[in-house]
């Protein structure tokens, strides 16, 4: 009878308030860190994590704290150190510092299977995962610069592509405007003469691109600016 009576005061004693804890320097750091960079780069918020190192100077926890980035306009990638200042009887004053890591995540294009150089590159030989891009070999290939990429045709492996490899915007390519060997017709211009005649490409290219162009026709060799698909103009008469 007693045990019961015992139990049932406990279950009828008011439950313990519990105080939250204070938050701790790290965490008024991180939450500084966080709100000044999703202030100032609001496009790029979901897609940074703010890391901190470790931290210096005479910090006090209890006291309110502000952060100074470097002076930059530019989107801080990886270590960066900033000024802590803390309120005193003087006013906001520098007294510490932090050291900080952010790290940048991006949907990334990663092959399906293993792609041999000059492979046509179909929707599904892709797929996109989100991972870790603060130090990137290169410009990952992201969705909107795979988009960019196919505006202009069908796409190609610029490389032996392995199967699960995260990809890099050079690793894949448009059409060439102009194939090795293909046929190519050439604007000779020279004042008020204007001559087209089909050469040889010596070189495959894209627009704008620089090449040499064989004539049968005349047997001489050219550079040729491209101009368009199997298009070049005339740029200097090689010997």
């Amino acid at each position: 009878m007693h045990f019961l009576i015992y139990i049932t005061l406990l279950l009828l004693a008011p439950a313990p308030l519990l105080v939250p804890d204070e938050p701790t320097l790290q965490d008024q750091i991180l939450e500084a860190a966080q709100k000044s960079l999703f202030t100032r780069f609001p496009d790029a918020a979901d897609r940074l994590e703010v890391r901190l190192l470790r931290t210096g100077g005479k910090l006090d926890a209890k006291v309110p704290l502000q952060l100074h980035f470097p002076a930059s306009t530019a989107l801080p990638r990886a270590h960066v150190q900033v000024k802590v200042h803390q309120q005193t009887p003087q006013g906001w004053q520098e007294q510490g510092w932090a050291m900080l890591y952010v790290a940048h995540f991006d949907s990334v294009a990663v092959a399906t299977r293993t792609l041999k150089k000059e492979t046509p590159v179909a929707a599904n030989d892709l797929r996109f995962l989100w991972m870790e891009t603060t130090r990137y070999r290169g410009d990952p290939m992201t969705p909107a610069k795979l988009q960019a990429l196919s505006v202009r045709g069908d796409i190609f492996a610029s490389k032996h592509l392995a199967e699960d490899r995260a990809l890099r915007a050079d690793d894949l390519r448009p059409a060439l405007d102009v194939a090795l060997g293909a046929s190519v017709i050439m604007t000779y211009k020279r004042d008020q003469f204007i001559l087209e005649f089909t050469c040889k490409a010596r070189k495959a290219g894209f627009v704008n691109d620089e090449i040499k162009l064989f004539a049968p026709a005349t047997n001489k060799t050219y550079r040729a600016r491209i101009t368009g698909p199997g298009k070049a103009v005339w740029l200097e008469t090689l010997e």
